[in-house]
């Protein structure tokens, strides 16, 4: 037998079988990013070149390249200049800023809180964002309103729509 007939038959028979046998379709897996770390009641400290930055504690998180999705969980921020703590149900922390939903609570120590069901922290930038109605708390005054900008460096609140209950010194 010639090699140019064994090619040949060769790609016959290949032919046929795939003309005959379908080939398997593969789905393929849907792409659901997998978390490099999860941890359960947990408690993180993050330390800077001189001294503790941040301490994080909660019941869930799942640690990814780019983000960390946090579950009921507390965060305080160690400053120079004062100490902030956030809680949340579920906050998504990429870098510096941490996105928060349900039940937020911020509290530093100027006094100052409030409560919301979303609100958006940025570490480096310096300010919290209520862009939900939102109850905040100063010393003995309570202020409602629909939108909080509070500028933690300069210690400014900005805010829409507000009800407030202030009590003077007489």
């Amino acid at each position: 037998m010639n090699i140019n007939t064994l090619m040949l038959l060769v790609a016959i028979v290949l032919g046929s079988i795939y003309v005959f046998f379908k080939p398997f379709v593969i789905e393929q897996a849907s792409q659901t990013k997998v978390p490099q770390i999860e941890l359960y009641d947990y408690l993180l400290f993050e330390f800077d070149t001189q001294k503790l930055a941040t301490i994080a504690y909660g019941k869930k998180a799942q640690v990814y390249s780019s983000r960390n999705i946090l579950y009921d969980f507390v965060f305080n921020n160690n400053e120079k200049e004062k100490i902030s703590v956030l809680t949340a149900d579920r906050g998504i922390q990429k870098k510096d800023t941490i996105n928060l939903k349900g039940k937020v609570l911020y509290a530093d120590t100027d006094m100052i809180d409030f409560e919301s069901e979303h609100a958006f922290y940025n570490k480096r930038k310096k300010y919290v964002l209520a862009d939900v109605p939102y109850t905040a708390h100063m010393n003995e005054n309570r202020v409602k309103g629909t939108l909080l900008y509070y500028d933690i460096a300069n210690k400014r609140i900005k805010s829409k729509n507000v009800d407030a209950i202030y009590k003077l010194n007489e």
